[in-house]
């Protein structure tokens, strides 16, 4: 690794801790804290050296992926095994799925066990079913040990939040031989709040919760253009609807609103309104939707602060990734392990490109 993990955590943390108020999740409200374009610049030249990893090359050569499978999830599998390497003779493959990495790594010098919570996807992979890979329906927060054993590697290619963060106490715990790590979703799967592993990362006076890391997955540039659409209408429909609210109740605070299905989007917004209003403020549940014209104007001048804000935000959203993931190199290098992280695929197959790598010093 060509930086102290340690040393880059610290810079990253102080940096995240110093300009706190300029990332957090404010959708919808006005209480935004903005940067000029001096502080911006000065931001970005902090940044920019402190958010470069090392990206190993691999000579791929092209190939089409398998049947049923998509082509950036085929080429994320490629850059990954390329990557790959282990003296190990039994891989584990946290958090499976279907079993296309397990499939992928397995070989005569080799096997791989695959954990999989959902029973569908394994009997799903356990159709395709590789001779050196074998699947077991697995709750890996709750009873892995079972498959265990010291000496393992560890793999897991876009395992979320908590899961990742027990592959990693379990790669430790069971004296792995060394862990290949892509984490993906940081925010998802903690039910009992954000766990940090290192010494350092528990020291910091950074507190995240799960609003605010998911900033460290906001990147969306594998989206396509329908999903992007839609994703914008729905902000606006948000917007229009607090519009409305403070136009007929006079209140000046944000009123936010459940997840909800396309269904109701599609009935266009005086629905999405009456929906809201069945949600979150009965006293409008059967309020006609008047002025929709003036309301969506009001709502598409805030979407635009909004995007503008987002822009700002995205400075730091590397800075939060890496720091998340510099969290598990630390923790890894306190328990014995050498440790670095490195990009192993280009952004445009997948925005979380971040591997972890550890092998065992003993």
């Amino acid at each position: 690794m060509n930086f102290n993990p340690t040393q880059r955590f610290e810079q990253l943390d102080q940096l995240l801790v110093q300009y706190w108020s300029a990332w957090q999740p404010t959708f919808g409200h006005s209480d935004k804290h903005w940067l000029d374009q001096a502080s911006l610049q000065t931001i970005y030249r902090e940044l920019a050296p402190a958010t470069t990893l090392p990206r190993s090359p691999a000579s791929i050569k092209k190939s089409e992926p398998p049947a049923g499978m998509k082509l950036r999830k085929w080429q994320q599998i490629e850059q990954f095994k390329a990557r790959f390497s282990s003296n190990a003779s039994s891989v584990v493959d946290w958090c499976c799925g279907i079993g296309h990495l397990s499939r992928h790594l397995a070989s005569s010098e080799q096997s791989v066990v695959g954990l999989e919570i959902d029973p569908a996807l394994v009997a799903k992979a356990m159709t395709h079913q590789a001779k050196s890979a074998i699947f077991h329906q697995c709750d890996v927060l709750a009873d892995p040990e079972r498959y265990l054993h010291p000496g393992q590697s560890f793999v897991a290619l876009h395992a979320c939040g908590s899961l990742h963060t027990a592959m990693v106490e379990a790669t430790v715990k069971t004296r792995g031989s060394d862990l290949h790590l892509a984490p993906c979703c940081y925010h998802k799967r903690f039910h009992q709040g954000l766990k940090m592993l290192s010494r350092p990362a528990r020291r910091s006076e950074l507190k995240l919760t799960e609003r605010n890391i998911q900033l460290a997955v906001r990147q969306s540039v594998t989206a396509a253009n329908r999903e992007l659409q839609a994703r914008e209408q729905l902000r606006l429909y948000r917007l229009g609807f607090d519009e409305w609210v403070k136009r007929e109740l006079k209140v000046t605070h944000y009123t936010p609103l459940p997840s909800v299905s396309s269904a109701i989007i599609n009935k266009g917004f005086a629905a999405f309104c009456q929906w809201g209003a069945s949600q979150r403020v009965p006293q409008l549940a059967n309020k006609e939707v008047t002025a929709e014209a003036k309301l969506l104007n009001s709502a598409k001048s805030r979407l635009e602060r909004e995007v503008a804000y987002e822009a700002q935000c995205e400075l730091f959203r590397r800075a939060l990734e890496i720091r998340l993931c510099l969290d598990n190199v630390m923790f890894l290098e306190e328990n014995g392990f050498r440790a670095e992280l490195i990009e192993f695929c280009s952004p445009t197959i997948t925005p979380r490109n971040i591997l972890i790598q550890a092998y065992r010093m003993d």
